[in-house]
């Protein structure tokens, strides 16, 4: 008997490879450096060698003029590297265009790139 897979996510994701940085999360308080590999409305999920904590908080900065603070609500090792799923909670502008609902700002992280060029 097949088992059905119910889809939990509210928002559709989108593929990027976009470069991250985690302040305080590496070994040695430097910031560890992760990959990007898919984002949506709500979170996004990335790669790094660094391992972290299940439901940690944190505020990521991007390779985009954002930063986001989130959790982190999903991990899986993937070979020597981990996954991780983050969900957000709140998405800024940096330095001063804040917003409190991310959805408002990364409906298509491919349109968000063209219009910030």
């Amino acid at each position: 008997m097949a088992v059905e897979f119910k889809e939990r996510r509210k928002f559709a994701r989108h593929q990027t490879s976009l470069s991250l940085t985690i302040p305080g999360h590496s070994s040695r308080g430097i910031p560890a450096k992760a990959q990007v590999v898919d984002i949506s409305e709500g979170g996004l999920g990335f790669e790094t060698s660094q391992k972290m904590e299940l439901g940690s908080s944190f505020t990521l900065s991007l390779d985009l003029p954002l930063t986001v603070q989130g959790d982190i609500v999903r991990a899986a090792p993937q070979g020597r590297k981990f996954r991780y799923g983050v969900r957000f909670h709140r998405v800024r502008m940096t330095p001063k265009t804040s917003f409190s609902k991310p959805r408002t700002m990364v409906r298509d992280v491919n349109k968000f790139r063209r219009v910030l060029a």
